[in-house]
């Protein structure tokens, strides 16, 4: 946004400027990222998909599995990954699908048309799980997990997968992750400090994507996998034998 005295560029939620008098050049300013919407047509109607243009040949996929499964009317929805989509009527047979707003602490107050975020969570998945050779477990991001004080903020820390889903009741499930510090910081800890159970306590998963989105795309491993961090990036993913199983690699894209 524009301060309204100065003029000079804000970016909500970016890094302090170095002074408060400081001005950005436009041509720095973040660049929004081009997004198209994308229409399939079945049952008599069409439904449109806005995502970053990158994303449009990935959509096909997620909007016909819907039309074979679903009935398309107003809020039907369906989950791509561990996040939902709805559809939105904008006119007669038209509809148009929505994701919660994933940017948001909380995602379900808010709906957006770009449905980006749900896709490249959905793909990141796929692309993991196939590289690391296992069946990705489901889990959406109204389930829970267990935290230690303070990790959801912490840069480095690591996922441990302690058991397989467990459900609680029939909306939300324990996904069966625990998201711990750094192992270093553990050890300078006492036996009591790290056994008390205040130190606990169980979050939804959404709350790890608003701080972590990349650290969400490993949460379909199996029980007993752990995925080590650092600030939002996926350093690698090991399995329970400690060998690692996957790797970012720069010269191979996600998706």
């Amino acid at each position: 946004m524009s301060c309204p005295r100065c003029g000079a560029v804000v970016v909500i939620g970016g890094a302090p400027a170095a002074s408060a008098a400081a001005k950005v050049a436009p041509s720095a300013a973040p660049r929004p990222v081009a997004a198209i919407d994308v229409e399939r047509s079945g049952q008599g109607c069409t439904i449109v998909t806005r995502c970053a243009e990158k994303l449009a040949p990935f959509v096909a996929p997620f909007v016909d599995r819907f039309l074979a499964e679903a009935r398309v009317e107003p809020a039907a929805f369906s989950w791509w990954g561990p996040a939902p989509v709805f559809l939105r009527e904008e006119g007669p047979r038209r509809f148009r699908f929505c994701e919660p707003d994933l940017r948001l602490q909380q995602p379900m107050s808010r709906a957006r048309e770009d449905v980006s975020n749900v896709l490249i969570v959905a793909l990141l998945i796929g692309s993991i799980t196939q590289a690391a050779g296992v069946r990705p477990e489901n889990f959406r991001i109204l389930d829970v997990m267990l935290t230690f004080r303070g990790a959801l903020d912490m840069r480095r820390a690591f996922l441990h997968r302690r058991f397989a889903p467990r459900p609680i009741d029939a909306t939300v499930t324990d996904t069966g992750w625990y998201l711990g510090p750094d192992p270093a910081l553990l050890a300078k800890m006492s036996d009591a400090e790290v056994d008390a159970r205040e130190n606990y306590k169980t979050e939804r998963i959404w709350e790890l994507y608003y701080r972590r989105p990349m650290a969400v795309a490993a949460m379909a491993m199996p029980a007993d996998y752990v995925a080590h961090l650092d600030g939002d990036e996926l350093l690698a993913i090991v399995d329970p034998d400690n060998r690692p199983v996957w790797r970012p690699d720069p010269s191979r894209p996600l998706f």
